[in-house]
Formats: C-alpha cells, structure tokens, sequence
C-alpha cells in the first residue's frame, strides 16, 4: 500500500495542541475528519484525478504526550495513476478549508 500523509489540517490553520485530555483528541479527530473531507472534495472537484482509487483515513499514533492523529492517503502500490494522483493533492492541497460543505 502506498501512502501520504496530509497532517491533521490545512497549512494556514492552526492544528488542536497533543494532549492526554479526551476532549483534545476528540477535537483532533473532529479536525482531521474535516480535514479528509475537504482532500477529497479537492480531489473530486480535479478532472484529471477524480475518479482515482485513493482511500483517506484518520490514523493515530501514539506519543509520550498522548496520541496525535492525521490525515492519510492511501492506494495500491501497483496503481501508478492513483500514486501520481496522490502527489497531485499533496501539491496542490488547499491552505484552508475552502469547498462546499466544509465549515
């Protein structure tokens, strides 16, 4: 499987602080999930890599100071359009949450 990581949001918003608190991860995995979901309007709203077999996922990792969580693109190794459209969207991922439905 192939993967890139997108972080847990756009570059220009400030990212929820890591914290044992579980208020904290909630609010990270809030973020993240708004975060996957404007990466795959992005990638919908491109002719050329909309119809790709790209899978995004919350993924967690655990860290001294409690788990941090990002977004995560994923497809075959063997799908060199998928993998060529994955580093469309790191390229051109928006700095913001900019696309309909997205608050």
């Amino acid at each position: 499987m192939f993967e890139i990581t997108f972080g847990p949001c756009p570059s220009s918003v400030e990212a929820v602080q890591l914290s044992t608190s579980e208020d904290r991860s909630i609010m990270m995995i809030q973020q993240c999930r708004k975060w996957r979901d404007q990466l795959e309007q992005t990638l919908q709203k491109s002719r050329e890599h909309r119809d790709e077999k790209i899978k995004f996922r919350v993924k967690a990792h655990e860290h001294d100071f409690g788990t941090y969580y990002e977004v995560v693109g994923s497809c075959p190794d063997d799908d060199e359009r998928a993998i060529e459209a994955l580093f469309w969207l790191d390229s051109n991922a928006p700095e913001n949450y900019e696309l309909n439905n997205v608050e």
